[in-house]
């Protein structure tokens, strides 16, 4: 009975294993891929790098010297994830631990 039990877990975390698309973080997937065709068509039909710009009112300083000479001004931001903020990569370990 063990040997069944332990074999179908093996069989179902090998089917979850091996059933997986597509690498989340594969900075190949992309529409300008022009080296991979292939996947550069998947990116456009699955729009994974479209990304949303933000508008946001920043203060800029308008002279370094005069630190209360401010500048309100627009600006277009790339809005951050909470996973991207909690990633554990490093240069020793690229694909994170």
């Amino acid at each position: 009975m063990k040997r069944i039990l332990i074999i179908s877990f093996f069989l179902v975390v090998a089917h979850l294993g091996l059933s997986q698309n597509i690498a989340v973080n594969d900075p190949t997937y992309s529409a300008n891929n022009y080296k991979h065709p292939n996947k550069a068509a998947y990116a456009k039909k699955h729009m994974v790098n479209a990304i949303i710009f933000e508008r946001a009112k920043v203060s800029q300083l308008v002279n370094y010297k005069k630190p209360y000479s401010l500048l309100m001004a627009e600006v277009f931001v790339i809005p951050a994830s909470k996973k991207a903020s909690k990633s554990r990569k490093s240069y020793k370990h690229p694909q994170g631990l």
